[in-house]
């Protein structure tokens, strides 16, 4: 299954879910021809992201980040947890648990865990970002928007579909 892609000046950068296959590729933007192939722990299970000099994805697994020139992998984080939606700013990546009611912010320079926020239900939308906070929503038991301060990790607020649960 083939999941997200995103592309840059020179490439294409997509990730696979199969395991008879290398996890990740970058392709050619003008041909087509495969520039390199990254093979991980699982397939690619999320939403890819990038900056100037990296390419960020989850595996089954783990989140890892790999130099968008040559596909060698930078850092892996191995949380078993880990991986589900994707937003970047210049310092970190804003990811939640695939398991558990929790959202992360990850540090793009070597893997390491910047905060964790607790939500109340599985974290099951994507993620959006500015230059202060981090916003994401919970939802398979309700429906609630949070607002969490990148810096700190602190929620700032939130939006309940609840009217009694509204804070």
């Amino acid at each position: 299954m083939l999941y997200f892609v995103v592309v840059d000046s020179d490439n294409v950068y997509f990730g696979l879910d199969d395991d008879t296959v290398p996890d990740f590729y970058a392709v050619d933007k003008a041909t087509g021809n495969e520039v390199w192939t990254f093979t991980g722990d699982g397939g690619v299970a999320s939403e890819v992201v990038m900056d100037s000099d990296a390419v960020y994805f989850t595996s089954e697994r783990d989140v890892f980040a790999v130099k968008k020139s040559d596909g060698t992998q930078l850092w892996e984080n191995t949380d078993p947890s880990i991986g589900y939606g994707f937003a970047i700013d210049a310092n970190n990546i804003y990811t939640a648990s695939t398991t558990r009611a929790d959202a992360w912010a990850i540090d793009k320079s070597d893997g390491s865990v910047v905060w964790e926020f607790t939500s109340n239900s599985d974290i099951v939308s994507g993620f959006a970002s500015d230059a202060n906070n981090v916003y994401f929503g919970e939802g398979f038991d309700g429906s609630k928007v949070y607002a969490v301060d990148k810096s700190t990790g602190n929620e700032v607020w939130s939006f309940s579909s609840d009217v009694n649960e509204r804070s």
